[in-house]
């Protein structure tokens, strides 16, 4: 039933292990989002300036496009994954559910204070180019 594969789950400890993990990304999680968000404003911005005459929309979404995937890229250059999961060895696995009692995760935490550090730095340096751009350059039909 139900409730047996449920509770065969729940033994093996992945759950807590996936909680655990969850809380342990949750600041990084967080800070991408914002990241997101403060790039999208900077696009927004950077459109409604008097550098960019035609097309804002496709112009908007391809500059979007470039810029968040050149950041990432240079800040994957300094860093690897900063959670890893892991299972228990293959050769081992008798029962459907016995690859989760050695679910696991481990930290890396270099990589995960570079990540923190790097998506602080593209927050304020994103943050500051679209105050500037605001001040300076935007120009509102």
């Amino acid at each position: 039933s139900l409730m047996v594969v449920l509770k065969m789950i729940t033994d093996t400890g992945a759950v807590w292990t996936v909680i655990q993990s969850v809380f342990v990304g949750l600041p990084l999680t967080i800070l991408d989002s914002i990241y997101s968000l403060v790039l999208l404003v900077f696009v927004m911005t950077l459109i409604n300036t008097s550098l960019i005459k035609k097309y804002k929309v496709p112009v908007g979404i391809a500059i979007y496009m470039v810029v968040s995937g050149l950041l990432s890229s240079v800040l994957a250059i300094f860093h690897g994954a900063a959670i890893v999961f892991s299972t228990g060895d293959p050769m081992f696995i008798t029962g459907p559910f016995d690859y989760l009692t050695n679910f696991g995760y481990s930290i890396n935490w270099v990589s995960y204070l570079i990540q923190f550090i790097g998506m602080v730095v593209y927050i304020a340096g994103l943050g500051y180019a679209s105050w500037w751009l605001l001040e300076h350059k935007l120009e509102l039909e």
